[in-house]
């Protein structure tokens, strides 16, 4: 649990950064590509003005007739892009330009000029020529002002691929400090979760003496029960329920004391890792269980797919089995089938008991495998339990490095499943 919260808090972290990161990028590209493009659009608007007299240029001025060359006079601003007049008749003839050969080739002139004549609008572009155009109206036919916007695309690509570059280079540095800035941040938390779990264990080893105590003292009287009166025998038995009750709770909690501590293949852990026959281990565990089905009024139907292994602890993945199968054999409708199936997924093992009944409340689905919760809370307690069943079982796959889920409808009933 630890684990993933940790993981949220990266991921949290990196993406809140990452989306400021790429808002200011994308805000500093946006103002060029609109300091750009106004740029062009008054190199245009000053080229309709001044005619075909002005001469185009690359990262430099467009003169306009009159001008010192030292910009003392009419000058369009500083342009990085080529600009180029052209002067047409109304039949698009030619009458004037200035230096085509400098500026535009022929082909492409002609075909600047189709689209104008072709255009109902004052302006347009030719994206496989990298051209943008705006026209005016003159005495003597149609002015065309023409401007390269080869220039812009490159400044963009090459300011979009720094970006891309200044984005990864500062995730990866922000992943480096994050990682080590959650581990400093969590340690309390785990420290506080590493005390709780060390309580639950050593309070669970605690109260087994006393309870074993207990426990034989009340079977000794129990051998001596004819000796007291029926009255007082109640008052021995009561006791002795709730001594057993405990008994089970002390060892579910020990169970889960000991899913926390170990995962299956850590060095030195409790739980061994080995090659295990799911399969077997299903079959055998329904067949145990179709006397308690029957004993709830429904039956068990399995299909279990043969030969299905997985890597983990056999007495821990028994006792996972049992204990869905369990589960669903207690809550199923009488004269209802419980449905065991086993299957592969891929490179997983993926088990499920399904079976028809009340449906689980969607507000109670997120919280079924946490400790000590119960569904229903009118359950009497020799049906509910202690609510550790599920949690165990989920400790059980965890240990495994798996994914435990449930699902529960009207319509399709109830399922539990887990993948390993």
């Amino acid at each position: 649990m630890l684990k993933s919260l940790r993981r949220k808090f990266i991921v949290i972290t990196m993406s809140l950064v990452g989306l400021v990161l790429v808002g200011v990028l994308g805000m500093s590209l946006y103002s060029t590509v609109r300091s750009m493009n106004s740029e062009l659009t008054e190199d245009l608007a000053h080229a309709l003005e001044f005619g075909a007299d002005s001469k185009p240029t690359v990262g430099g001025s467009v003169q306009s007739p009159g001008n010192d060359g030292m910009g003392n006079s009419d000058r369009f601003p500083g342009s990085r892009m080529v600009v180029y007049v052209v002067d047409i008749d109304a039949d698009g003839t030619i009458l004037q330009s200035n230096n085509a050969s400098v500026a535009i080739s022929d082909d492409t002139l002609d075909k600047v000029v189709s689209d104008v004549l072709s255009s109902d609008g004052d302006s347009g572009s030719i994206s496989s020529s990298n051209l943008t155009w705006r026209r005016k109206v003159t005495s003597s036919g149609i002015r065309i002002a023409i401007g390269d916007t080869t220039s812009i695309h490159t400044v963009v690509s090459a300011q979009v691929l720094n970006a891309a570059v200044t984005i990864l280079v500062a995730m990866s540095i922000l992943f480096v400090i994050v990682w080590f800035l959650s581990k400093w941040a969590f340690e309390p938390v785990v420290e506080s979760w590493n005390r709780q779990r060390r309580f639950v264990a050593d309070a669970s080893h605690e109260l087994k003496t006393p309870l074993a105590v207990i426990l034989a003292n009340l079977q000794i009287l129990e051998r001596s029960k004819s000796e007291r009166p029926a009255a007082d025998q109640r008052w021995i038995d009561s006791t002795a329920e709730e001594a057993e009750r405990m008994n089970g709770l002390v060892k579910d909690l020990l169970e889960l004391a000991r899913t926390d501590e170990n995962s299956v293949g850590d060095k030195g852990g409790a739980f061994q890792a080995t090659d295990v026959d799911l399969s077997s281990i299903a079959d055998t565990v329904s067949l145990q269980f179709d006397a308690v089905a029957f004993e709830h009024g429904c039956g068990l139907e399995t299909d279990i797919a043969e030969d299905v292994h997985v890597t983990g602890d056999p007495i821990l993945l028994e006792r996972l089995v049992k204990s869905l199968i369990e589960n669903a054999c207690k809550y199923a409708e009488s004269g209802t089938d419980v449905l065991v199936a086993l299957e592969r997924s891929g490179s997983h093992a993926r088990f499920s008991v399904t079976n028809q009944g009340v449906p689980i409340d969607p507000e109670d689905l997120p919280h079924i495998f946490d400790r000590f919760y119960r569904s229903d809370k009118a359950r009497s307690r020799e049906t509910g339990g202690f609510g550790l069943g599920l949690a165990i079982a989920k400790g059980i796959v965890d240990a495994h490095h798996g994914k435990i889920w449930a699902t529960s409808t009207a319509e399709a009933g109830t399922c539990f499943s887990f993948e390993i």
